[in-house]
């Protein structure tokens, strides 16, 4: 029975340690382990600075924490988040750092990219963030996503001859929010896919209404593209 009870304390002691891990120790590694994040607010008021979004993922992923960073007048921030406990823990953040002096500008950072998300001269400014126009693939014989508008395009390539990865949002362009901010005014744009020989799959012509921030589309396993109602 002793036996027993040791197996199952060292048993709880083992997962208390790997939970521990998962949602602290991504710490050593800094900014290199902070996930993309979607801001929805900043705020600086003296000696603190207010941030709140959310993860910008599909598969629910839960908020491990932040990491700060202050040099000068710039506050570096970035967010980790992980599907280990996306369903125990939401992706939302509300967050308030500590600000040493004052600040002029809070940029996003992550193992792949820095954002400016907000400067004393603007403040939160929505195109400065990633929002924009965002594709999630049901289908795995993608290989190229192109958004035409206005006198722009830009578009997003799969690299080293596979498809595009299914599943996950993929971000496309921020140009169109300031576009439609520039504007006051919804912007016409095309969507298209190709395959792999740069065969068109399906496009499809609506408009981004910069109001909303964040347009979320799906390509079916069918070939249509259709709004996601996870849009806000």
């Amino acid at each position: 029975m002793k036996r027993i009870i040791a197996t199952i304390i060292a048993v709880l002691i083992v997962l208390a340690g790997i939970f521990a891990v998962g949602r602290y120790g991504w710490r050593i590694f800094g900014f290199s382990a902070c996930s993309e994040a979607v801001v929805s607010d900043v705020r600086v008021e003296n000696d603190r600075v207010r941030i709140t979004g959310t993860h910008s993922g599909s598969v629910p992923s839960g908020f491990c924490g932040y990491l700060a960073r202050q040099e000068g007048n710039t506050l570096y921030v970035g967010f980790r988040f992980s599907s280990l406990f996306g369903i125990a823990s939401p992706g939302n953040f509300d967050i308030i750092i500590p600000a040493k002096g004052e600040v002029l500008e809070v940029i996003l950072k992550n193992e792949r990219e820095e954002i400016s998300i907000w400067n004393a001269k603007d403040g939160y400014v929505p195109s400065l963030n990633r929002c924009g126009v965002f594709v999630k693939l049901e289908r795995n014989d993608v290989y190229h996503i192109g958004m035409s508008y206005l006198d722009s395009s830009c578009g997003v390539s799969s690299a080293e001859g596979v498809p595009l990865e299914k599943g996950d949002y993929i971000f496309m362009d921020n140009d169109i929010m300031k576009a439609g901010l520039e504007r006051n005014q919804p912007v016409f744009f095309t969507i298209s896919i190709k395959d792999k020989n740069e065969q068109e799959l399906a496009s499809k012509s609506m408009y981004f209404d910069s109001g909303m921030r964040q347009m979320y589309l799906t390509v079916s396993k069918e070939g249509d593209i259709v709004v996601d109602n996870r849009n806000e």
